[in-house]
């Protein structure tokens, strides 16, 4: 295991030296003086690489609402890395809450430069996810998404490449094997600006790990923070 897990209610994703990107909750309002933006450049990336998801376009700027935390996208918008990528070709760890106000091809992490990378909400029965230019793997869901309804959502893949999928702390029972490099520079679009992303993003993490236990403390934080918005 490569990073410092403990199942325990001090941990914090940035416990783990596995931590690729952390776009935390509510880390804008501290740049933001505690107030909405209606243009929002960048989302600070509180992991030590610095990965920070910017927008200079300002018809492509996402909003950010304080009160809730919510990132939000509205269909024509997305924030990518200012530079780099997070490439990873062993285990993984994907987290993030979110609240979709559409479930048809949205986006919620991809690469932007890179074509065959995205992990993407098929619809409401489904999830996609594509890596390097194998097939698009679909894993269909225990049960159908909502539209306008809080999720907390997890992608793993462990040490013989299996992925799997977790809907607000439960493990999916479809299940699929999916080698390859995940590149991932992009929140809300993938290659070339396809597929947007319509809804909130609250939390995005990273890890270049899998471990039943992380994905243990990824869900409960993740849950804790589903259950404060």
């Amino acid at each position: 295991m490569k990073g410092t897990t403990n199942k325990n209610k001090t941990w914090y994703p940035t416990n783990e030296n596995s931590l690729q990107g952390f776009w935390e909750y509510k880390r804008c309002s501290l740049i933001s003086g505690n107030t909405d933006v209606a243009a929002l450049g960048t989302w600070f990336d509180t992991s030590h690489h610095s990965r920070d998801m910017v927008q200079a376009t300002a018809s492509e700027k996402v909003s950010y609402t304080h009160a809730t935390g919510a990132v939000n996208f509205d269909g024509d918008d997305n924030l990518q890395m200012a530079s780099g990528e997070v490439s990873i070709s062993g285990v993984f760890t994907v987290g993030l809450v979110g609240y979709f106000v559409a479930l048809s091809n949205e986006v919620l992490l991809a690469s932007n430069t890179t074509s065959n990378q995205f992990i993407r909400l098929n619809d409401g029965d489904s999830i996609n996810v594509k890596i390097d230019s194998a097939n698009t793997i679909t894993f269909n869901l225990g049960a159908e998404l909502q539209t306008d309804t809080l999720y907390n959502l997890m992608i793993c893949r462990d040490s013989s490449d299996l992925i799997t999928i977790w809907v607000n702390g439960v493990k999916q029972t479809d299940t699929a094997t999916g080698a390859g490099t995940l590149r991932l520079d992009t929140l809300g679009v993938r290659y070339t600006d396809l597929n947007d992303l319509t809804g909130r993003l609250y939390e995005v993490v990273v890890f270049n790990d899998f471990s039943t236990t992380l994905a243990s403390n990824v869900s409960t934080r993740l849950n804790e923070i589903k259950n404060h918005i």
